[in-house]
């Protein structure tokens, strides 16, 4: 058990494991042009329905749902428009540092709303590898 009374840390790996706004500009303009695909309307109607589903659901993800485009589906072809290591580098200490806290006997959580393979590429640019963390929930399902 770690020092102290916490057990569990818990991050979120977008914008606190990285940060980067080129891959943000690029992911933003991928989920607009998927949003269209998916929805077969123009990449213009796509972002309005976007943008006002999100001012209702806060996320991308809680978005989806109202636009009623499955999760799943469209993490998995978002990750496959997107290439994260063009924009995100690994940061020197990262991995040191989470393999210090486990030492110390705390988990490790990681929480994004993006999917499964999107998660693991993303944590690849950062050079760390899934397993460093005891628990990793994404969009719509644990990767570990």
């Amino acid at each position: 058990m770690g020092r102290g009374r916490f057990r569990l840390l818990a991050l979120d790996m977008d914008g606190t494991l990285y940060s980067s706004h080129s891959y943000v500009e690029e992911l933003e303009k991928m989920i607009v042009a998927l949003v269209a695909e998916m929805l077969g309307v123009s990449a213009e109607t796509a972002a309005k329905r976007l943008a006002e589903a999100k001012s209702r659901a806060l996320t991308t993800s809680a978005s989806l749902d109202l636009l009623k485009i499955p999760r799943s589906e469209f993490y998995e072809r978002l990750s496959q428009m997107v290439e994260p290591a063009r924009h995100i580098k690994p940061l020197l200490g990262v991995e040191d540092g989470l393999r210090r806290i486990k030492a110390r006997g705390l988990k490790i959580a990681l929480h994004t709303n993006a999917g499964r393979a999107l998660t693991k590429k993303v944590l690849s640019a950062l050079g760390l590898r899934p397993d460093i963390f005891d628990i990793i929930a994404v969009s719509y399902t644990h990767l570990t």
